[in-house]
C-alpha cells in the first residue's frame, strides 16, 4: 500500500533497503541481468508488484534537436522480495530528440501496453506537460496517478544512481530481453561516473 501512496516514506524506506556503491564506484552491466520473457511470465508477472514509469526529461525544441541531455521514459515493476526490492525495466524510449508533446505520447503508449496508472516524472510539476499528458490519455482512455518523488529526487544524481548500481550489483535490477535503446543504456552505465550522460541511469533509479 505504501508503494501506491507514493509517499515520501515509501521512497525513503527504498532507499535504506537498497545495497550502495560510493558514488564515485564504476558500474558493470553484467550486473544488470536480462530476464527472459518466459520467466518474466511465470515467475514475476503473477505476483503482486508496483509499477510506474518513470522520466528522467530533457524535452527539445526545433533549436536543439539532438543535443545536450537525453530524454529517459522507462516502465518499471518493483517487487518486495523479503527486506529488499527487485526492478525490472519493462519498457523505455530514450531520445535526445523527443518534444514534450512526443513524450507525452510515449506514456500513453506504455501506460496501455502495460496496463500501468502511476506516472512519476521527476519534473512533475512542469504543469504544461502534465495537462498534455492528461489531455492525451484521457482521449486514449487512460487517466494517470500522478506520484511526486519528493525527497528522493532532491538528493544528488549521483546518490541515486549509487542506490541503483547497489542494488544491481546484489542481482536486484533487471530488465527484460529485447529492451530497446540497449546499446547507449550500456554505455551511460559502464561509463558512470565519468561519462558525459547519465540520464538512463538516473531514470531507472528513481
Amino acid at each position: 500500500e505504501m508503494a501506491r501512496t507514493g509517499t515520501d516514506t515509501f521512497w525513503y524506506l527504498q532507499y535504506m533497503l537498497e545495497a550502495h556503491l560510493l558514488s564515485s564506484q564504476t558500474m558493470q552491466w553484467e550486473w544488470f541481468r536480462a530476464i527472459p520473457r518466459r520467466e518474466y511470465e511465470n515467475k514475476y508477472r503473477p505476483i503482486a508488484h508496483f509499477r510506474c514509469i518513470y522520466a528522467d526529461t530533457a524535452w527539445k525544441g526545433q533549436e536543439n534537436q539532438g543535443k545536450g541531455d537525453y530524454t529517459c521514459i522507462a516502465a518499471i515493476g518493483i517487487w518486495r522480495i523479503g527486506e529488499r526490492y527487485e526492478r525490472i525495466v519493462l519498457d523505455q524510449s530514450v531520445s535526445n530528440e523527443m518534444t514534450s508533446d512526443e513524450g507525452a505520447d510515449e506514456f500513453v503508449r506504455m501506460m496501455k501496453k502495460w496496463q500501468i496508472v502511476h506516472c512519476a516524472p521527476q519534473a512533475i510539476g512542469e504543469k504544461t506537460f502534465e495537462g498534455q499528458l492528461r489531455a492525451k490519455a484521457r482521449a486514449a482512455g487512460v487517466f494517470p496517478v500522478f506520484i511526486s518523488l519528493g525527497g528522493w529526487t532532491n538528493r544528488k544524481k549521483d546518490d541515486r544512481i549509487a542506490a541503483l548500481a547497489g542494488g544491481a550489483r546484489e542481482g536486484g535490477m533487471g530488465y527484460l530481453e529485447g529492451l530497446p535503446h540497449l546499446d547507449i543504456t550500456s554505455l551511460q552505465i559502464t561509463e558512470h561516473p565519468a561519462g558525459l550522460h547519465k540520464d538512463i541511469p538516473d531514470c531507472w533509479a528513481d
